[in-house]
């Protein structure tokens, strides 16, 4: 008896182990800190001390701290949690795959800013836009794949896809007046709590405004079940309709920092105490921040995206000159940037006056399809009408890409190849394209090559490098950080 019950130990001690929470907080070096928190273990406990607990208080210790790594997978304030226990690769898999029709229901407290039919207009706007953006990516195509020399498909035989159109129906109660979950779908909870969101508030982080829980992936059906939950925090549609949309995202399988909306930072970004313009809150693109390229489509490098520049660059003027206040003001309202925010090298390259106005766009000309070599623009353009245009060749290095953004599904999959058939653990992805970043190559300015880097990090990255100060100078949007860089 006694052996069994120190199997049954250390069988707890390994899931705690192999959770995708544990492993995160160990990558970023958290976990002592909440192990301390859950006040259940010591951060210098060991194993033989963990086996001589009795068996009931380590399977709840086991709990408390497994709902307190859970807790962790999202600080930011709009987050993705699961009930823990599964891969890390399960983490982003988009929750239904499939199914002709996906339903949901809205519940939402007495205080709530927004009236259930307001509420009601921004879920489905969200869910017709998310729509739209999988048709405009084709990202609708079916998940399993068939190449020259192996086969992958579902177990069972059925060809899925991310499922995209959603169904609203009234929610069910049960006795004590929470809201049920459905089978299959989604409750979205503005404001309200059932004992779901309370027990996840209990160990989570409060301060969040917008959470998605899912339940166990179900690898079986591909119709997982869970909850969204979106804090009372504003009464600007705008704010609110950008968190729906952000936890709507997880649903469909998107990674944050994949998309505009999708940005890990949409805490700060929906507070109303930030700097950005309305005008780009509950869109699931912005002008410099896309899923991905599309050819022949410019795209803003520098865009500000209405934030109030104007204070900050009147510290940096002031000593000099207060006269670039006013000009700053206007190239803000007119979406350009003011010249005094790049380098001087760069002012002189392009021939741009210290208080004039500029804005950079880059656009994807493919190419011939048999290289690899692609072909890109730079312009930049002024208030005052005039442009400069360089072409450039570029080419993914010899490196392999980062981790795709498209959404998909890591599960157990059906392999067929010409010699065997066999099961694997494979991520299968919407899109089947190669990222098009990173690339690198130059623009051509006159007789000057340019050395260039593209890489999309919130947004294009653009780095080129200037022959005559022999520094890099980096082009990019407000979302990463173009303020901070350029200032």
């Amino acid at each position: 008896m006694e052996s069994l019950t120190r199997t049954f130990k250390v069988q707890i001690i390994l899931f705690l182990l192999t959770t995708s929470a544990f492993l995160q907080a160990q990558a970023d070096e958290s976990l002592p800190q909440l192990i301390r928190a859950s006040q259940q273990f010591d951060a210098n406990t060991t194993l033989e001390d963990l086996l001589t607990l009795p068996q009931e208080q380590l399977a709840q210790n086991f709990l408390n701290l497994q709902m307190q790594l859970m807790s962790r997978s999202e600080d930011s304030g709009g987050g993705w949690a699961s009930n823990g226990g599964e891969h890390h690769l399960q983490k982003d898999n988009a929750w239904f795959l499939g199914a002709s029709s996906i339903s949901y229901c809205i519940e939402r407290s007495s205080d709530f800013f927004f009236s259930k039919s307001q509420l009601q207009e921004m879920v489905r706007e969200g869910f017709n836009e998310w729509r739209a953006f999988f048709s405009n990516y084709k990202l609708t195509r079916k998940l399993d794949m068939e190449g020259p020399k192996r086969k992958v498909s579902f177990k069972d035989g059925i060809s899925r896809t991310v499922s995209t159109n959603f169904v609203e129906v009234p929610c069910q109660y049960d006795q004590q007046g929470q809201v049920k979950e459905i089978d299959g779908g989604v409750v979205f909870l503005f404001g309200k709590k059932n004992s779901t969101i309370t027990n996840y508030h209990r160990v989570g982080n409060v301060e969040q405004l917008g959470v998605a829980i899912r339940k166990s992936y179900d690898h079986v059906n591909f119709q997982s079940t869970g909850f969204i939950w979106i804090d009372n925090f504003s009464a600007q549609r705008a704010r609110m309709k950008h968190m729906v949309v952000h936890e709507q995202g997880h649903v469909f399988g998107m990674k944050h920092d994949s998309v505009f909306v999708m940005d890990e930072d949409v805490a700060y970004k929906v507070s109303d105490d930030n700097n950005f313009a309305d005008d780009f809150f509950g869109k699931i693109e912005s002008k410099a921040w896309k899923y991905r390229l599309l050819e022949n489509v410019e795209y803003v490098v520098t865009a500000n995206f209405g934030r109030k520049f104007l204070e900050r660059a009147r510290e940096v003027v002031a000593p000099r000159n207060q006269r670039p206040a006013r000009t700053i003001a206007k190239c803000l309202n007119q979406d350009f940037m003011p010249n005094i925010t790049i380098p001087k090298e760069a002012r002189l390259l392009f021939r741009l006056r210290p208080r004039g106005c500029h804005k950079f766009t880059l656009k994807f000309t493919q190419g011939p399809r048999a290289t690899k070599v692609k072909i890109y623009t730079l312009k930049m353009e002024t208030l005052r009408g005039t442009s400069i245009v360089l072409k450039g060749k570029m080419f993914a290095p010899k490196i392999p890409p980062r981790e795709s953004f498209a959404p998909g599904v890591f599960s157990e999959f059906k392999v067929q190849t010409h010699e065997r058939t066999f099961l694997k653990w494979l991520r299968l992805l919407a899109d089947h394209r190669s990222p098009e970043l990173p690339i690198r190559g130059h623009f051509q300015h006159g007789n000057l090559p340019l050395a260039t880097r593209i890489t999309n990090r919130k947004g294009i990255f653009l780095e080129v490098f200037l022959p005559n100060s022999k520094k890099w100078w980096v082009l990019n949007n407000i979302h990463n950080r173009f303020l901070t860089k350029s200032l």
